[in-house]
């Protein structure tokens, strides 16, 4: 595998969850199990942009999604990851987890996992567009309200890492 990874689980509806292909959930107010992903690999995250006419239209975020009633959300980022990128991923322990609202009322529980080891080179197959970028240039771009936490965290830690 040429890159590891973060990914991340959040609550979510709808099976492309409204998103456009942002990473996010629409339809209802109440969250639903769900899975995005953050992959880092030689120093650089794999972020997602929404389509044009998505709920989120051209919001950036996590490529990921819903979360099947009675499945695990690791197995689901997995199967996420396939649908959304066509790599096979190997999901480890969860990195961080918060609550968040989004100003449409709908509430989420996001969770990001470490990806220990993915195989296949990331294939656009959901969204307006995906980029590899470093962690201190994701605040850069207008991610998802809830992904904002997770991202100025992520860009924070990499600052602080001495060169």
């Amino acid at each position: 595998p040429r890159r590891a990874a973060w990914a991340g689980s959040r609550g979510v509806g709808g099976r492309d969850g409204g998103r456009g292909g942002g990473g996010h959930a629409g339809g209802g107010k109440a969250g639903l199990g769900g899975a995005p992903a953050v992959i880092l690999g030689e120093g650089e995250l794999l972020i997602c942009q929404g389509e044009p006419g998505g709920r989120h239209p051209l919001k950036w975020g996590f490529p990921g999604g819903k979360v099947e009633p009675g499945e695990d959300p690791r197995a689901a980022l997995a199967r996420e990851l396939r649908e959304e990128l066509s790599v096979e991923a190997i999901i480890g322990a969860e990195m961080d987890a918060y609550d968040v609202a989004y100003p449409d009322g709908f509430r989420a529980r996001l969770r990001f996992y470490r990806v220990t080891r993915f195989e296949g080179e990331p294939r656009n197959l959901d969204f307006a567009q995906i980029v590899w970028e470093l962690p201190e240039k994701l605040l850069d771009y207008d991610f998802l309200e809830g992904d904002v936490t997770f991202v100025s965290k992520v860009s924070r830690q990499e600052r602080a890492q001495p060169r």
